[in-house]
């Protein structure tokens, strides 16, 4: 099970297989190509959500010793879920079917 779970991590998902095929087949050599490639590789795996992560524990951390920050952060949450709720009710076509 871990040998399988590591290889379909390896994998790119669909969309990515789409844009490699899109520069394979625009490239006008193989060294343009596999260029292309590289650079659409390191384009996904250098991501901005690595230093993102990051980020958001420090500020958790600091908005966990502020109760009145914390306390106001989880109204809003509350609130955006509510309004996105309706919407889900309210907006045919909106809903998961």
């Amino acid at each position: 099970m871990i040998a399988i779970g590591i290889l379909i991590g390896f994998a790119p998902c669909l969309p990515l297989y789409g844009a490699l095929g899109y520069i394979a087949a625009m490239s006008p050599n193989v060294l343009m190509g596999l260029a292309g490639g590289v650079s659409f590789g390191l384009g996904t795996v250098i991501s901005p959500l690595i230093p993102l992560g990051l980020f958001s524990g420090l500020v958790s951390e600091k908005m966990l010793k502020n109760e009145k920050v914390f306390l106001a952060l989880r109204i809003i949450s509350g609130l955006i879920l509510l309004i996105l709720g309706i919407r889900l009710i309210l907006i045919p076509g909106m809903s998961v079917k």
